[in-house]
């Protein structure tokens, strides 16, 4: 690579930070967005991205928060984005679509103890049934991937050159929304 700064040549090759490296183009994003765009239960959809402002010795890295979706049955007047979220380690999950818990994570079995996932994930439907079974696991494999991309750090230097640092991100109505983000 060959290149230039002012007026004067550089030659070797640029290494990208840690947080930068093994990065996936937006092209492999965009087919994952624009299918929730063209799912017509889903109402919005969104997650929290910054780079942390203090840390206690560690790399202050810029990161993804949990990626949420909601669905129209249950987007009117709720603004409550955590009960939307798609975590495998949410012992509730999905407010409207439910959940999986995937081996290797933690899950709270009721009053009891957290357990330690050892089997495959298995689906688990929400505890109040708003969609049948089979749709609602549909719509929620539908969202997980697109989670799985958000939150896997390959896409996060698309996602902080297109929506920037410290950034609510919402996917309303064929538009991104972003709006400052204060993690304090």
């Amino acid at each position: 690579m060959s290149s230039s700064f002012a007026g004067l040549k550089i030659e070797g090759e640029l290494i990208p930070p840690n947080q930068f490296r093994n990065q996936r183009p937006a092209e492999e994003l965009i087919p994952l967005i624009e299918a929730l765009l063209a799912e017509p239960e889903i109402d919005s959809f969104g997650w929290e991205q910054y780079t942390p402002y203090h840390s206690d010795g560690d790399e202050l890295v810029f990161g993804v928060g949990t990626f949420w979706a909601k669905t129209v049955r249950c987007a009117q007047n709720d603004d409550d984005h955590w009960s939307y979220q798609f975590s495998t380690s949410d012992t509730n999950g999905h407010k409207t679509l439910g959940h999986v818990h995937e081996k290797g994570s933690w899950v709270v079995n009721g009053p009891g103890p957290r357990k330690w996932v050892t089997e495959p994930p298995v689906y688990r439907p929400p505890s109040r049934e708003v969609y049948p079974a089979d749709e609602a696991e549909r719509l929620w494999r539908l969202c997980y991937k697109t989670s799985k991309a958000i939150n896997s750090g390959h896409f996060n230097r698309v996602l902080l050159d297109k929506f920037g640092d410290h950034a609510a991100v919402t996917m309303r109505g064929g538009v991104f929304h972003i709006e400052q983000y204060d993690h304090h």
